[in-house]
């Protein structure tokens, strides 16, 4: 009887889910203000304009153009604060998104379990900020991150999925990814400045990278279980260029790579240096970890 209950309980939250329409002549003048009426598993559909809004929102919802969100950022942090779990993004612009920290996001993510297609990121300080479980993007098209800054960062994910991207990055990082695995297939990516850091395992396969100006390898790997297959290198920097720099213990995966006379498909420069540095600070952290057990010891806690 309990699992029947359940059961119709789910459905009857499936069948009360609904379409907000936002825009003009709509139910909805704004796309916030229909964000705030939706309710678990509803859709926001923002009709066609440029909208000077953003949204941050708990419930998860789904939120869907062709439109453009810009100029405004939530709470401080981005055009879009994702709160609520298994939230989707689809179809939208999301467009110079400007915080007073320097890392105001097209989307912030605060929850487990995330999906982007679709969507153009246009000169935002970040792109794609935080995290957790699952987030999958297809599709979608980075440009303009700023100076020093990351178009794509993400920590504690289970899993980070990337599919048929499109990211030109002028000045700044493409991506740090420190998730349980990262796989990244197809795509393009066009950097004059820094590639992506892999500080977990990683699949890349069917990638394309133009490298230019100031860039001097592709991607960086810190840990072990990063594979590289049928990608291409185009090396526009008139200098030797790496597709991979490993500064992880163990060897990387290459395999059906495409490189120009001249550039490495991998390289470990720098290698011995990144592995003094992470003992130093281990055992700086080890000893201020000592130091605090010791002190509760005698004072208590």
């Amino acid at each position: 009887m309990r699992i029947l209950l359940a059961a119709a309980a789910l459905l009857a939250g499936h069948a009360e889910a609904r379409t907000l329409t936002a825009g003009p002549g709509q139910a909805y003048a704004t796309p916030s203000a229909a964000a705030a009426a939706a309710q678990d598993g509803d859709v926001i559909q923002v009709v066609p304009g440029e909208y000077f809004d953003c949204i941050a929102t708990s419930r998860r919802i789904t939120i869907q153009g062709p439109a453009t969100l810009t100029d405004k950022a939530c709470e401080g942090k981005a055009i879009l604060v994702l709160k609520g779990a298994g939230s989707v993004v689809r179809d939208l612009t999301l467009a110079r998104a400007r915080v007073a920290d320097g890392n105001g996001a097209g989307i912030r993510l605060e929850a487990q379990d995330a999906t982007i297609e679709r969507v153009r990121f246009d000169n935002n300080e970040v792109a794609v900020l935080g995290g957790s479980g699952r987030i999958s993007m297809t599709g979608c098209d980075i440009t303009a991150s700023s100076a020093g800054m990351t178009a794509i960062l993400v920590g504690d994910a289970a899993l980070l999925e990337l599919h048929d991207m499109r990211i030109t990055i002028t000045h700044g990082l493409i991506l740090s990814s420190s998730a349980g695995m990262t796989t990244i297939t197809g795509g393009t990516f066009d950097t004059a400045d820094r590639g992506i850091e892999l500080n977990g395992p990683a699949t890349l396969d069917g990638i394309s990278v133009t490298l230019r100006d100031d860039a001097t390898v592709f991607a960086r790997a810190t840990a072990e279980g990063v594979t590289i297959r049928r990608s291409r290198l185009t090396n526009l920097t008139g200098k030797p260029v790496a597709l991979l720099q490993d500064w992880a213990p163990g060897r990387p995966t290459l395999d059906q790579n495409q490189i120009g006379p001249g550039d490495q498909e991998v390289t470990t420069d720098g290698a011995l240096r990144y592995r003094v540095s992470s003992t130093l600070h281990e055992a700086k952290d080890g000893l201020r970890d000592l130091a605090r057990s010791a002190k509760h010891a005698v004072t208590g806690p």
